[in-house]
């Protein structure tokens, strides 16, 4: 298929639907889970695979670990909070300095 601007055109919702029911799919039916716990950093990436789980799951069977580390930019574990207040989901914080400078990361 040539490249045209109709390439960029996308059906959010249907595929939203469409990731969430495939999350869902793998975590239930494969891997016998009732729930998922997604790392929040805040960014874009996290953010929206968060949506996607809570579109999957329901806001109490969605789990975000926020993991602040030495060199974290200080607005990572703000940000990370807001998402999952937006969300409505419990987290947990889990700083990883100690894993971290236990492997020598910061060598």
């Amino acid at each position: 298929m040539p490249m045209n601007a109709k390439v960029l055109e996308l059906d959010t919702k249907n595929a939203a639907d469409e990731s969430a029911a495939k999350l869902r799919d793998v975590v239930v039916n494969r891997l016998h889970r009732r729930g998922i716990v997604v790392g929040l950093s805040g960014g874009i990436d996290s953010s929206a695979t968060a949506g996607l789980a809570v579109r999957a799951f329901g806001k109490e069977r969605v789990l975000g670990l926020l993991m602040p580390e030495t060199d974290s930019a200080a607005e990572t574990l703000p940000l990370s909070k807001r998402v999952a207040d937006a969300l409505g989901i419990e987290t947990l914080v889990e700083d990883i300095t100690p894993i971290l400078r236990a492997a020598r990361c910061y060598e």
